[in-house]
């Protein structure tokens, strides 16, 4: 049972939904079977027991037999695995727009010949219309799916105003306005953010784009009419900063745009817009541009005050890592702990200790307190890649510092095989890692280099464009020059 499907998609849900799936399940309307109760009730204790989600294990719990039947297991693990994604799609329809709870409910008053029930629906329909002003709506006008929501709510209104010829010919044109207007702005923010999406990946992706009517999206960005609109501001700005990489300004701009202005979002959009700008940085401090390390932890700090990371309650593993490098590359150490202790609560139940484990042993490598990352290390499980990848250069760096050559030499032969061998590792994180183990190791033996070598040797480090770790590089190789000094 363990290793599969249905097991992946516990493992991925949030303690909320988690919570709701336990009445979902129990719910007699959705399921009428004991066992497919008992079987969920075993998979909930037992999530993070890999031992236990052991078939042969789980079965007499779940059946109350000791007769392993392998069909019978099999049938209910099917039949909650299609609950399960029942589950999905009903809390997915629940957060979806209102246009389809809308379309729904009309054609169901319509057709049934619900009159009264039809009547307060297009009364309630045309009371929103008329309290809607951009002003105290500002919030909902920066997302794109509010114009298709208003768009399908203006085609039900036209459709109720056909029932009378009087009523048609007054209301048409105004409805067929805002149908049109609703429509273009829905297709033009998200052109725009398609277009945003193509230009920050066309340097990754080694695919040449058809991108259709990119000149007509450029220029209607000067037309007042969408720039009103917050999230085609915003996407404004972010494309200004991705076509002119090297102009700076447009990232102050844009940044200073969303401290002001960031309440018009909402945080998936947030969540979108603060990728672009995490990945402006991190690119600008693979430059040589250290001063973007620090505008990095700025803008975690802006996006954790937004709880911009925060879904279902959960920070995931990756974001908390990321928070904890960056921070403890601007020295920020106090506030550093602050977090790790802060947000591990939020980090989800079952990648909760190692995640915490892991990044207190950076903090202590960073504290330079050897011993207890030794310590922290040894409670790390590898439950992905780059944990296993992060643990081997933590390890070397501790090794690096506490002079251990031996063990060092040893760890380095390990990890150019894991990486050469390890199927799931992309390419980039191959070459980027081959390159610290490579320059690591001159840099270990530099005790027969001179001063001009250990200077080729920087340059060398600093001209490599994917190199893991190169802030910490060339902090060694310059602790060396130093002493030769």
């Amino acid at each position: 049972m363990n290793h599969t499907k249905l097991i992946e998609i516990y493992q991925s849900m949030s303690s909320q939904w988690l919570r709701r799936l336990d009445k979902f399940v129990q719910s007699s309307y959705f399921n009428e079977s004991e066992f497919i109760i008992a079987l969920h009730e075993y998979i909930r204790k037992n999530i993070e027991n890999e031992e236990k989600l052991d078939k042969r294990t789980a079965y007499p719990t779940i059946f109350k037999s000791k007769k392993y039947n392998d069909t019978k297991m099999r049938y209910f693990m099917t039949r909650l695995y299609s609950l399960v994604e029942e589950f999905i799609y009903h809390e997915s329809v629940i957060d979806t727009n209102d246009y389809q709870k809308q379309n729904i409910l009309f054609e169901y008053f319509n057709k049934k010949k619900c009159t009264k029930a039809y009547n307060n629906f297009i009364y309630e329909l045309n009371k929103k219309r008329q309290d809607l002003s951009p002003k105290e709506n500002s919030i909902e006008f920066s997302k794109d799916k509010i114009f298709l929501n208003l768009f399908y709510e203006e085609g039900i209104l036209m459709q109720d105003a056909s029932k009378s010829l009087a009523q048609f010919k007054k209301q048409a044109p105004s409805h067929l306005s805002n149908i049109m207007s609703n429509l273009d702005n829905f297709y033009f923010i998200n052109k725009l953010t398609y277009l945003c999406a193509i230009i920050n990946n066309k340097n990754v992706i080694n695919i040449d784009f058809d991108i259709k009517l990119k000149d007509e999206i450029i220029q209607l960005l000067q037309d007042k009419k969408f720039t009103a609109i917050p999230i085609v501001n915003v996407y404004s700005k972010i494309l200004t900063m991705l076509e002119n990489t090297e102009d700076t300004s447009h990232y102050y701009q844009l940044k200073e745009y969303l401290l002001k202005e960031s309440k018009y979002f909402d945080k998936d959009e947030l969540r979108n817009i603060f990728a672009y700008i995490q990945n402006y940085c991190i690119r600008k401090m693979n430059t040589g541009k250290s001063e973007f390390a620090r505008e990095l932890f700025d803008i975690y700090k802006l996006a954790l005050e937004q709880k911009v990371f925060i879904q279902d309650d959960e920070l995931s593993e990756v974001n908390y890592r990321n928070i904890v490098v960056t921070a403890l590359r601007v020295s920020e150490t106090k506030w550093t702990k602050d977090f790790i202790e802060k947000y591990k609560a939020m980090i989800a139940p079952a990648s909760r200790e190692n995640a915490y484990t892991f990044n207190l042993s950076s903090y202590y490598l960073y504290l330079k307190q050897y011993d207890k990352v030794l310590q922290l290390l040894r409670e790390v499980v590898f439950t992905n890649v780059y944990y296993s990848n992060d643990y081997r250069i933590i390890l070397l760096k501790t090794y690096y510092e506490l002079d251990e050559r031996d063990a060092a030499n040893a760890l380095l032969t390990s990890f150019r095989t894991y990486l050469k061998r390890k199927k799931i590792v992309t390419d980039a994180h191959r070459i980027s890692n081959t390159n610290f183990i490579k320059f690591y190791k001159k840099i270990s033996s530099t005790q027969r280099y001179s001063k001009s070598d250990l200077q080729v040797i920087k340059d060398y480090i600093n001209n490599c464009k994917s190199i893991s770790n190169k802030d910490w590089l060339l902090q060694k190789v310059d602790e060396k020059l130093f002493v030769i000094r």
